[in-house]
């Protein structure tokens, strides 16, 4: 879908003579290293050993190179926007807020050594707008609020939804191999596993970016992250998805 279907889309705006596409991304394109610390920019290359690991970023990575071949070819102009984990209200498939209900639950067996990115979507609405006007033809936009290790952001969801924290801490080597023998278990017993093993081996990489050159050419201003994650965790209880105790 992401690149037979961009294709798709492309061929009809070239049909239609339709110039400008916004085309919607993700930071994990480029923005994960196996390496603690590790702040992405937009100069920064996909890392392909990595992220050829996980289906949805590699196809979100063709997706991009098929878009700036259009752009290169100057059938279209592309302003591409790569937001990191997109949390705030309104997430009705739980596509991204999935994982804030997995602490709130209890489902979340262990803490991982890694690091998390997020940003609110309320602010990466704005980016958009912007980005139809103010991008640069042919440029990549990373769009971010906040760099935290998966404690940090584990302790700020816990408080947020007044829950206790997951008592364990596990090194990423074991951490990987104890959710396979999980999840395995579970599925030869033909019952749902409690853990996703490529969620947890996810976890134990550092995602990290920096979102100056959108608050720089964007006018790009996140908001206080706690504050993101309070209007999180207040949504789901607000749709009946999670009972604050």
């Amino acid at each position: 879908i992401h690149v037979s279907g961009t294709r798709v889309l492309l061929q009809a705006m070239e049909q239609a003579k339709v110039r400008k596409l916004i085309l919607s991304s993700t930071s994990g394109t480029i923005a994960v290293s196996k390496e603690s610390g590790y702040i992405a920019t937009e100069a920064d290359t996909a890392p392909i050993e990595l992220i050829g690991r996980w289906p949805y970023y590699m196809s979100k990575f063709l997706q991009e190179k098929e878009v700036l071949s259009w752009d290169a070819q100057d059938k279209v102009e592309s302003v591409i926007l790569n937001p990191s984990l997109l949390l705030g209200p309104g997430d009705e498939r739980l596509s991204s807020t999935g994982d804030v209900l997995k602490i709130l639950e209890g489902r979340l067996p262990a803490i991982t050594k890694g690091t998390v990115a997020f940003v609110d979507v309320r602010d990466c609405a704005n980016a958009f707008l912007s980005a139809l006007e103010q991008g640069k033809r042919g440029q990549r936009y990373l769009l971010n609020g906040v760099n935290l290790s998966v404690s940090s952001f584990v302790e700020r969801v816990a408080r947020a939804g007044d829950v206790p924290m997951p008592l364990f801490k596990l090194p990423s080597r074991f951490a990987k191999l104890s959710s396979k023998f999980i999840e395995g278990a579970y599925q030869a017993m033909d019952r749902i596993p409690p853990v996703d093993s490529v969620s947890v081996e996810m976890g134990c990489y550092h995602w990290g970016c920096s979102w100056s050159k959108a608050e720089s050419e964007l006018d790009f201003c996140p908001r206080d992250p706690q504050q993101t994650v309070n209007d999180t965790v207040q949504d789901l209880a607000n749709r009946g998805i999670f009972r604050k105790s």
